[in-house]
């Protein structure tokens, strides 16, 4: 059909100047590109077309749909309440939480993960990447001065590294102490880093 193959072509635009960008050490987010492709076909054509992309506002739902119980994990040291509503145990998981709903960057706080239908970590905060369509797990260590809380902070990154999980790829590690509070700055930094919105060329 002619008008499926008009919109094939706006794709193929679009994957090309994805490559371009790439080569260039440069990314956008192509999903972005594929809505506006098909954003662009106008309300009469777009009834003719197969859409070949989930949009970011669909991704973002399905996965905030996915129930989890974490079983009571801990559940007596939840003390603050965050802005989205779930609670978590400390001031400085607070301002993490806080941050992350403030710009709309969806998450969710302790869920598990699975190996053979074994929980094997908890993360504090399971981060999602709406463009990318990519999750990253969020570990605050918040009592780096105590020796055995920094010894069982070891083994845990550990056990992400056993599961091939590594620091800017999947996870994401902050830490303080007494001595060395959070910066908010630093957050902030994060959150841009890794889940904020990128560049993206105009494909008109």
């Amino acid at each position: 059909m002619m008008i499926q193959k008009e919109y094939d072509q706006k794709l193929l635009k679009a994957a090309n100047n994805e490559y371009k960008y790439l080569l260039g050490g440069k990314r956008f987010c192509m999903m972005d590109s594929f809505e506006k492709a098909y954003d662009s076909m106008g309300a009469v054509k777009q009834k003719w077309v197969s859409p070949a992309f989930v949009s970011d506002e669909q991704y973002e739902e399905e996965w905030l749909r996915q129930s989890f119980s974490d079983a009571g994990y801990k559940s007596e040291n939840k003390v603050y309440k965050t802005k989205q509503g779930e609670e978590v145990r400390s001031k400085s998981e607070l301002i993490i939480a806080n941050a992350l709903f403030e710009k709309k960057i969806p998450y969710r706080y302790e869920y598990p993960l699975t190996d053979s239908g074994r929980i094997w970590a908890v993360p504090d905060f399971t981060v999602l990447n709406v463009c990318e369509r990519k999750e990253y797990y969020w570990e605050h260590f918040g009592m780096m001065g105590d020796p055995e809380y920094a010894r069982n902070t070891m083994k845990k990154i550990r056990s992400y590294e056993k599961h091939h999980m590594f620091p800017g790829n999947e996870v994401i590690y902050t830490f303080e102490s007494d001595e060395v509070q959070i910066n908010v700055e630093s957050i902030e930094d994060i959150i841009v880093t890794y889940f904020g919105r990128k560049y993206r060329p105009n494909l008109d």
